[in-house]
């Protein structure tokens, strides 16, 4: 079990931040097949010592209220993208990070991807920039909220060792959305295979 000291828990490993954060994702009510992008983002994050936790959670509870969107879209001109929604509300990071890879990736070549309108703009280009580095390819931060894809090999093994330290009060944020995503175990739900079971068939 991970420990930690003062306002910071850790050191966390990275399958145990993914499969903490995966679940939170869900328990804010996101698709859970986005969880594990979030996961790779969050992890990039607070390998370079940035506030991953904070970012994350910020996320988390924005869409748990409805005061971010998934309604994304991307508006495009010769100097590049920006990525907006179609209800007025926000961006959630939650949905941008996948989106904002995507449209790096597929023909837009090296223009700018401005996510600017997103909730959290650094945690929805660290979960591009984790995409695109397992593509092999390298995102470029301009500020927190202009991104672009160059394509080009990188490999970044100094900051892939990293322990990953997160701050106290934003991670049990993150935990309380984790914890939602758990299914009550029920005498039903044991029987039909949930757990050990209270009934023996023997």
């Amino acid at each position: 079990m991970s420990g930690g000291c003062g306002d910071q828990i850790g050191p966390l490993s990275a399958n145990e931040t993914a499969f903490i954060v995966s679940r939170a994702v869900k328990g804010a009510g996101a698709p859970f097949g986005l969880g594990e992008d979030i996961a790779g983002g969050v992890v990039w994050l607070a390998r370079r010592g940035e506030p991953a936790a904070a970012a994350l959670a910020d996320a988390l509870e924005r869409f748990a209220v409805a005061k971010s969107s998934a309604a994304l879209a991307f508006e495009t001109g010769a100097e590049g993208g920006q990525l907006v929604t179609t209800d007025g509300k926000p961006a959630s990071a939650l949905f941008a990070g996948s989106a904002a890879a995507d449209w790096l990736q597929i023909g837009c070549g090296r223009r700018a991807l401005d996510v600017s309108q997103v909730d959290q703009p650094l945690l929805a280009a660290a979960v591009a920039a984790a995409i695109l580095q397992r593509l092999g390819g390298l995102l470029q931060f301009h500020g927190h909220d202009r991104i672009t894809y160059d394509g080009a090999d990188w490999r970044s093994a100094a900051t892939d060792d990293q322990a990953i330290m997160m701050d106290r009060p934003a991670w049990q944020v993150v935990q309380s959305f984790f914890a939602q995503a758990l299914v009550p175990a029920t005498t039903e739900s044991r029987t039909h295979g949930a757990g050990a079971g209270l009934v023996d068939r023997d």
